[in-house]
């Protein structure tokens, strides 16, 4: 299949080895041409030109494939730290196989919506409970993965922190299960307030 960005990208890598035109760090410094800082980030051979070009990249595409994939942990630091797209951090946070990076990826996403669906692919129970106790402040988001999520941990978690009753029964109320119906209403009543 070809893939326009892919093959021009592999052009300019061949261009690079057949004429030893190597960037260097003063061609990063030099441009803001985002195509140029994408490929010198990914194909130059020293991780401090890499590191450079990612602290300058603005492409959330090109970021996330360097933190998931470049040798360097600086380099790939570099690129967690760039990186401002919500969902591409909740990417990086869930593959990356390096345990710093997907924390440094983690600590970075403050979007509730992406915040909730991320917490329900999470397998850790410390990140779950740091995630439910730290950032994610929707209360109709805490209901719907207290009543929802397809984890039984991260539905444990998500119904301590429940806190408006009134929206967690509303949301146990839609759902599909009668179970789920019917052992909502048990936190309400615990607290009086039905």
């Amino acid at each position: 299949m070809f893939q326009p960005g892919k093959h021009v990208f592999m052009a300019v890598v061949a261009l690079w080895a057949a004429t030893g035109c190597e960037p260097q760090m003063g061609s990063v410094a030099g441009t803001t041409d985002q195509a140029e800082l994408s490929r010198i980030a990914v194909e130059a051979s020293g991780w401090e030109v890499r590191k450079a070009a990612a602290e300058k990249l603005a492409d959330q595409a090109v970021l996330a494939r360097i933190a998931l994939d470049d040798e360097s942990p600086a380099v790939r630091a570099a690129a967690i730290d760039a990186m401002t797209g919500q969902p591409y951090l909740a990417y990086v946070a869930l593959r990356a196989t390096h345990e710093s990076d997907r924390a440094a990826a983690d600590r970075k996403i403050t979007d509730q919506v992406v915040l909730s669906n991320y917490i329900q692919q999470v397998e850790d129970p410390k990140l779950i409970d740091a995630v439910l106790n730290d950032r994610l402040t929707s209360q109709a988001l805490i209901a719907w993965i207290a009543i929802n999520a397809p984890g039984a941990n991260v539905r444990e978690a998500a119904s301590r922190k429940v806190t408006d009753y009134d929206i967690y029964e509303a949301a146990a109320a839609a759902s599909p299960s009668k179970w789920i119906r019917t052992t909502a209403f048990a936190p309400t009543m615990a607290q009086g307030n039905n």
